[in-house]
């Protein structure tokens, strides 16, 4: 995160500051705040980018420098700032499922300092998900731009639209655009172009090239207002910084995985894009995260440890079968003989289930690090892929001490 330099449509090598957010922030509805309380909340939203639920102080010069806020007082600024944490407390977010349906608020701390002119925020865990990792589904959007819109109906209407901004249109019913911007029910259509339409045309076809506005009828009624504009092709950044493409269903998981606060960390759009890599087909993925949720209890420390825990979710299971040695016991007393079957038991690292092993070998690796201060878990896991012999023979000994603690109950 950070301030990057970016051409803009009316002059060069001007800051950028770049907010972006998921899709599901804009379930929201923000027609209540005013133009600076929108600018402000974005503001917020770009400091906490990719900060998960870190404690975040931020000074009040920060914020204004981003949102361009000139006033010198601070009296005006900081009821913009208690007035937006009054309206976050009534936008409650849900999530439902068959049995309960729970709500949270996006900041669970949100603390004006009047005599240190700064705010401390922290992002509240369930929704960490709308501000970090982003993978897909999600938007992004220029503050500058933004904070340089006239009014809140612009505003709103163009966080809406950088949800569509790769497609060049986005069309809605005539209730539900009134309802998103806060227009005025008593307003007419003739109204809702003089006062609403026309400015924001002026606005966005700043930013939206060819921007077109269309009414479509039922009858002579106007049901459903259409958005369109052209879409520019981006100018190719960085390859680090690719999007990674992915399907709703996997979308779900990933969310879903990242309540396991030991997965959490790993789940970035680098390390999902190696794990989709390592996998080829998604629908692995999927089961693989379904199961690391259920069953991954423990600190770890590589995107490794997650890919062999993925891998062992679509381990076929395997029959086990004791070895069985036949011996021959001569008798001095009988010229008879007989054949006894002895069941030997093996309890070694390469005949556990492919989790089990896991678990036994980040034991071994955390042991092994103890004992040597020296310890390069990068350079083990080379050892492992390009002399897995000399690999197993260096953890030989701590891998026999994790299973005996496993069996312990020991971690």
């Amino acid at each position: 995160m950070g301030r990057t330099k970016k051409e803009s449509n009316e002059c060069t090598n001007i800051v950028q500051y770049e907010v972006k957010y998921h899709n599901d922030l804009n379930l929201l509805n923000f027609s209540k705040f005013k133009e600076k309380e929108l600018d402000l909340f974005f503001a917020l939203c770009y400091k906490a980018n990719e900060q998960n639920t870190n404690i975040l102080e931020i000074n009040f010069d920060e914020l204004k420098k981003i949102i361009n806020y000139n006033h010198v007082g601070i009296a005006r600024f900081t009821e913009y700032l208690e007035s937006i944490n009054d309206k976050l407390l009534t936008m409650k977010l849900k999530f439902k499922s068959e049995k309960k349906t729970t709500a949270f608020v996006l900041f669970n701390m949100y603390s004006i300092d009047h005599t240190e002119k700064n705010i401390v925020i922290q992002v509240n865990d369930s929704f960490s998900y709308m501000l970090n990792n982003f993978i897909q589904q999600y938007s992004k959007m220029d503050l500058i731009q933004f904070s340089q819109l006239n009014s809140t109906y612009s505003k709103n209407l163009f966080r809406l639209l950088k949800q569509f901004s790769s497609t060049g249109w986005y069309e809605i019913s005539i209730e539900k655009f009134r309802e998103e911007l806060g227009v005025p029910t008593t307003y007419r259509m003739t109204h809702v172009d003089v006062r609403v339409l026309k400015p924001i045309k002026q606005d966005l076809e700043k930013y939206f090239p060819d921007f077109q506005i269309e009414k479509i009828k039922e009858g002579k009624s106007i049901k459903k207002l259409k958005f369109s504009w052209k879409v520019e092709k981006e100018r190719t950044r960085s390859k680090s910084k690719k999007e990674v493409v992915i399907s709703e269903e996997l979308d779900n998981a990933i969310k879903k995985a990242m309540q396991n606060r030991f997965i959490k960390p790993f789940l970035n759009a680098k390390n999902l894009q190696k794990i989709l890599n390592h996998f080829q087909k998604e629908k692995v993925v999927i089961e693989g995260l379904k199961f690391a949720y259920k069953n991954i209890n423990t600190e770890f420390k590589n995107i490794n440890y997650l890919i062999k825990t993925i891998e062992s979710s679509k381990a076929e299971p395997k029959l086990v079968v004791s070895e069985v040695e036949e011996v021959k016991e001569l008798s001095s007393k009988s010229e008879s003989k007989r054949k006894k079957t002895n069941i030997e038991p093996k309890n070694k690292f390469e005949d556990l289930d492919e989790y089990t092993k896991l678990k036994v070998e980040e034991i071994a690796l955390n042991d092994l690090e103890k004992d040597i201060p020296a310890f390069n878990i990068e350079v083990m896991l080379e050892m492992k892929e390009k002399q897995k012999d000399l690999y197993y023979s260096t953890l030989k000994k701590y891998l026999s001490n994790a299973i005996e603690k496993i069996e312990k109950g020991e971690k």
